[in-house]
């Protein structure tokens, strides 16, 4: 009797509680927005090595998790503000150009993003001024492959990236 009790009385659905608010950001997208808007070295360096913790620690679904929320927008926006100041910062454009590159892997037209904000061309100037410092050449390198690999390509870049290569390999030899 109390069996059959229980199967007609209506059970509570069992709801997860959830730790933030509806309509409240999750840490991921404060950290990028803290990131975009940082105008203290310190703090922007805080956020990409917390960055870099947690894509270096997690699977592809992390880097896809900060994609979607606008990762690789944050990154970009960081790398123009950062290469446009009058002596760029290479304690925090290093780890924006090796997130950039590692997130840009992921991103399916990479290549659309950082042409509509100038970020290409950015890049390459900074690929030129730095051509001696091993580790900012790879960098820059590593982030221009990554924009050139989307599907579309940009032939714009190949003339210039070209050059700039030309150049590089004739200082190294002379």
């Amino acid at each position: 009797m109390v069996l059959f009790w229980l199967c007609l009385c209506p059970r509570p659905e069992r709801v997860q509680p959830s730790m933030a608010a509806p309509g409240s950001s999750s840490g991921l997208e404060v950290l990028l927005s803290t990131l975009q808007n940082a105008g203290d070295i310190e703090s922007a360096l805080n956020i990409l090595n917390v960055l870099d913790e947690l894509l270096s620690a997690g699977t592809d679904r992390r880097i896809t998790y900060m994609i979607l929320k606008g990762g690789s927008e944050a990154l970009l926006s960081s790398l123009m503000t950062t290469v446009r100041t009058f002596s760029p910062n290479f304690t925090i454009l290093l780890p924006v150009l090796y997130l950039l590159a590692k997130v840009g892997h992921r991103v399916r037209r990479i290549g659309m993003k950082p042409e509509k904000a100038e970020a290409v061309l950015l890049t390459l100037t900074l690929l030129k001024q730095n051509i001696k410092h091993t580790r900012r050449t790879a960098a820059c390198l590593w982030v221009l492959q990554v924009f050139c690999s989307s599907g579309r390509g940009m032939p714009q870049l190949q003339p210039e990236l070209n050059s700039v290569l030309t150049a590089a390999c004739s200082k190294c030899y002379t």
